[in-house]
């Protein structure tokens, strides 16, 4: 399987107490250790999900932000939509090709759905969401209850589908300006 490398990450840790960037720390951890890409799937999504996403999309591409083997564009891919997998590195064991990109910076097509599940938490969520937005992009939050104030962080999101994922994650839009 091929890979794309677009941009370096650079992280960025926060001066507040207990608001630092994991992404970057775990980042960090693992390349100076030698560690693989990230293989967890914190995500399992259920057919009601793929199914909702399916006409949510609307024929737009969709961006799998923090797509670490890519299983979840794997499996809406098969269900007929167009995806985009984006991570901060390449898997060892990629399931979909994954583009190694910042999702905080990158570039993403103008009308598109930017997709961040079960994402790192710091300030990774709110640096994608500001981008996409900056892009003329709807927003997917895919998570759990007890992360997402931490991860919006104030944005304003409308729940639309409980009980997406295996582990009860809840689905929650937030529409391009």
């Amino acid at each position: 399987m091929s890979y794309t490398v677009l941009a370096t990450y650079k992280p960025r840790l926060r001066s507040r107490r207990s608001d630092v960037d994991v992404t970057a720390i775990g980042l960090a951890y693992a390349m100076a250790r030698g560690i693989p890409g990230c293989t967890v799937k914190f995500f399992e999504p259920r057919p009601a999900f793929i199914a909702w996403a399916a006409i949510a999309s609307r024929g737009r591409t969709v961006y799998d932000v923090g797509a670490a083997s890519g299983h979840v564009s794997k499996a809406l891919s098969a269900a007929g939509m167009t995806m985009e997998a984006i991570d901060l590195r390449y898997p060892d064991e990629p399931d979909f090709h994954v583009t190694v990109a910042d999702g905080g910076v990158f570039d993403y097509e103008r009308g598109s759905v930017v997709m961040l599940c079960r994402p790192c938490h710091g300030d990774f969520p709110e640096r994608v969401i500001r981008r996409a937005l900056a892009c003329d992009c709807d927003v997917w939050y895919v998570g759990l209850a007890k992360n997402r104030a931490e991860d919006l962080r104030g944005f304003r999101f409308k729940k639309v589908l409980a009980k997406a994922g295996e582990q009860g994650e809840a689905v929650y839009v937030k529409e391009a300006p």
